[in-house]
């Protein structure tokens, strides 16, 4: 009843701006947190009970209460809401958005931008019905927009549906590209008003994100009127034009690559950038500056030294900076700026009692937003900075790391959770720089920080930071392998806080009344199996770093709470978790397999038949790296796997999970053993190829190809067409992985052109002209 009052204020607010002091604001953020932590099928049912008279309504206030109460429950209730009640909500929804009543439309395109981002890839299968629909919108709102007259909400809610929308499209946004982008620069005209431009140059940043080097043929065009924002002259009200122009450059700087960011661009931007930093006290210009400089660094790499040291410093100062932080007393609505306590500089010194009874009256503290930003954003600049700019940013990892560890507890999550991932990059630029005192830097930190991360996974309450914390553990384990692996202790923490997760006993999940249950009866919030998913990322992530007879033991030891989680009575995530990290898995025990062949093979062949498509996608992959890393143990097992494909293959219709089979026929032609039907596999591995969804899996499908070919057998010179496809496609796949199979398909290619020269020629020269350009290309 709250969020259906006809509260006294514009009917079509955006609830991401201005007012958050009003009921239905406040009831609309409770909904949200109960969504995200309650179990999804009591919550959605009991909404629904609500919801489904208020639509019925013929109050357009009640309308749109239900489409915000939808609209808030898409995050914690996403995998529920597209297995049960997916097509019902997007009936709803498409109503909505066609409403003549602009307060129940403007609510339900608020309700598509969160299902934009929650609901996928479900959602997107619907571009080509929504987005015309939003390009009429926006067409008829510019169409009746009078010269000097300000624009109605309506605009800023379209402009939220589009934006989030299109960057949750991805490649599917590229065949929509030019008419969206046609409009965004548009609008960047002088003759719209400020907050207009401002939401086009958020787009564009949108669709960057989305098609990534899609976005290059509009890189000039965008260019321009970004350049006359960066160095106009602006007052309060256009400031807004420079802070965001900034955000997306550092996108599309991201997006297009060193070869297609000018270089000499790349130092203007610098120099802009410095330059807008010195002259504005902004902590919301120096963030986009920062995100800018670590864009930057994507391009420029070592060559961004000359300017490393001022940037660098400048980023220290917000981490060490007190501005916005303000201490708030227990008896005082007014709260106290935190440097108001210096005294002539003198640090404050808890263990002094005069200052203790300075402190006793204060009840917390309270730190601006803009401020928390501006931090945030110091310390993902900074990790860039030390990714990208190699040896040249050596000199300032001790600095670096120590501001960023004392970062690790500020109040705010958001730089907690940067903090994190910093400290544990500051410490792969230690062990890559291969310097002595870095080495040794490395040991002693690494040594500190995993305890601290897996102390935080126990004990933090916030559950983003956990998430950091696990996603710190799975990129130090990827980038330092046995260097991380081989400290006493390491390993032993890392299993115990995945197992934590997986047992719900850390302090970010909440137990509730399930305490006293089996842990397979317990029911799960959607931030639970979010946890899950980063958890099962971290044990495969330990098997690379382990030699697989160290890593045998801590997977055994985890895998009864794995199978359980593979039962039926679990939900969609958390099963397709549990067969995706088995599967991962794999790879790292090789030599030690058959002890966990027995229970890994029935798992696979039952989720293999699962209805959801990604159970069938993980478990079909686990097939395929059985078959490569089982060795003659397995062999007896060859011929129920390769029915079990087949079968599959027969009905399937999810992309994915065929370009899986696929890849799993691949893997038996790369293990070449004399158990493998070669002639009876190989027309299903060519019938089904180019991949349609999984370009990853381009790398097996050569090695097998390469195998075939070094074996001289007699399918390739028939199927030469076929290949050379598959080149293209490798070469053009946005997934593929190219150091590592770009070359594969170079060699390959080149032994083609060499030994059936006239059969390649012929091929080339009926190809379209953009794909003979590509084929070329590989060989040039």
């Amino acid at each position: 009843s709250m969020m259906a009052a006809n509260e006294d204020e514009d009917d079509d607010e955006d609830l991401d701006d201005e007012d958050y002091d009003t009921p239905s604001f406040a009831a609309s953020q409770a909904l949200d947190t109960l969504a995200l932590n309650l179990p999804p099928d009591k919550y959605i049912s009991t909404l629904m009970a609500q919801v489904q008279p208020a639509l019925a309504s013929a109050s357009p206030y009640h309308k749109r209460a239900a489409y915000l109460a939808l609209a808030v429950s898409a995050e914690g209730c996403q995998e529920h809401v597209r297995t049960k009640y997916l097509n019902n909500f997007l009936a709803v929804l498409g109503d909505g958005i066609r409403s003549d009543n602009q307060i129940v439309r403007n609510s339900a395109l608020y309700m598509l931008g969160q299902f934009s981002e929650h609901i996928q890839p479900e959602i997107s299968n619907y571009a080509g019905d929504i987005l015309p629909i939003l390009f009429q919108y926006l067409d008829s709102e510019f169409t009746n927009l009078q010269p000097g007259e300000k624009e109605s909400m309506s605009v800023s809610r379209i402009f939220y549906a589009l934006e989030t929308f299109c960057e949750n499209l991805e490649e599917k946004l590229v065949p929509h590209l030019p008419e969206l982008m046609s409009r965004a620069l548009a609008a960047l005209q002088d003759k719209f008003s400020v907050r207009i431009r401002e939401l086009a140059i958020s787009l564009i940043g949108s669709a960057a994100n989305a098609v990534n080097a899609d976005i290059i043929p509009y890189f000039d065009s965008v260019l321009t009127p970004l350049q006359g924002y960066l160095t106009m002259q602006h007052n309060d009200e256009t400031q807004v034009l420079l802070t965001t122009s900034m955000s997306t450059l550092a996108i599309l700087g991201r997006c297009v690559g060193e070869q297609n960011f000018k270089r000499e661009f790349a130092d203007q931007c610098i120099k802009i950038g410095m330059q807008l930093v010195n002259t504005n006290d902004d902590p919301d210009v120096r963030k986009c500056a920062y995100n800018l400089f670590g864009a930057i660094a994507t391009v420029m790499k070592e060559d961004m030294s000359p300017v490393l040291q001022e940037c660098v410093t400048l980023m220290l100062k917000t981490l060490q900076s007190t501005q916005g932080i303000n201490l708030m007393p227990e008896e005082n609505d007014s709260n106290l700026p935190l440097e108001s306590l210096e005294d002539d500089n003198e640090e404050i010194d808890l263990e002094d009692s005069a200052q203790e009874d300075d402190l006793e009256d204060v009840k917390g503290i309270a730190v601006e937003n803009a401020y928390v930003s501006e931090k945030e954003q110091a310390l993902l600049a900074l990790k860039d900075l030390s990714e990208h700019c190699g040896p040249a940013f050596y000199p300032f990892i001790y600095q670096s790391l120590e501001e960023a560890w004392t970062m690790m507890d500020f109040p705010d999550d958001d730089v907690r959770s940067a903090a994190i991932l910093a400290c544990a990059q500051f410490l792969v630029a230690y062990l890559k720089s291969g310097q002595p005192d870095g080495l040794e830097a490395y040991k002693k930190g690494a040594k500190e920080l995993i305890p601290k991360l897996c102390g935080m996974v126990e004990s933090e309450e916030e559950n983003t930071v956990v998430v950091s914390c696990l996603e710190a553990i799975s990129d130090m384990l990827k980038e330092c392998k046995l260097e991380l692996t081989t400290m006493p202790g390491h390993p032993e923490a890392i299993v115990k806080c995945v197992t934590m997760i997986m047992k719900g006993e850390c302090t970010c999940q909440d137990q509730g009344d399930e305490e006293g249950l089996e842990m397979e009866e317990m029911e799960t919030s959607e931030q639970d199996e979010a946890l899950f998913e980063y958890a099962g990322d971290v044990l495969p992530s330990l098997g690379q770093a382990m030699t697989p007879p160290t890593f045998a033991p801590y997977l055994m030891g985890c895998m009864q709470m794995l199978l359980k989680k593979t039962r039926k009575h679990c939900s969609i995530a958390e099963r397709s978790f549990a067969v995706g990290t088995l599967a991962d898995c794999v790879k790292s025990l090789q030599g030690q397999l058959d002890p966990f062949a027995k229970h890994l093979l029935p798992i696979f062949l039952e989720g293999a038949k699962d209805t959801e498509a990604d159970m069938r996608q993980n478990s079909v992959y686990g097939l395929g790296e059985l078959v490569l890393w089982g060795g003659p143990g397995l062999e007896p097992k060859y011929n129920q796997i390769l029915s079990d494909l087949s079968m599959i293959l027969t009905a399937e219709t999810a992309p994915q999970v065929i370009d899986q089979v696929v890849a799993g026929v691949a893997r038996f032609l790369v293990v070449d053993s004399g158990c493998v039907p070669v002639q009876e596999i190989l027309p299903v591995l060519l019938a089904n190829l180019p991949l349609k969804a999984d370009e990853s899996e381009y790398e097996i499908v050569f090695k097998a190809f390469g195998k075939l070919y070094a074996a001289g057998h007699e399918s390739i010179k028939s199927n030469i067409s076929k290949i050379l496809e598959c080149a293209v496609a490798a070469k053009k796949g946005k997934e593929v992985d190219a150091d590592k199979v770009m070359p594969m398909v170079s060699e390959l290619v080149k032994l083609i052109q060499r030994d059936f020269t006239a059969e390649y020629q012929t091929i080339l020269s009926g190809l379209p002209p953009e794909a003979a350009s590509t084929l070329t290309s590989i060989t040039a």
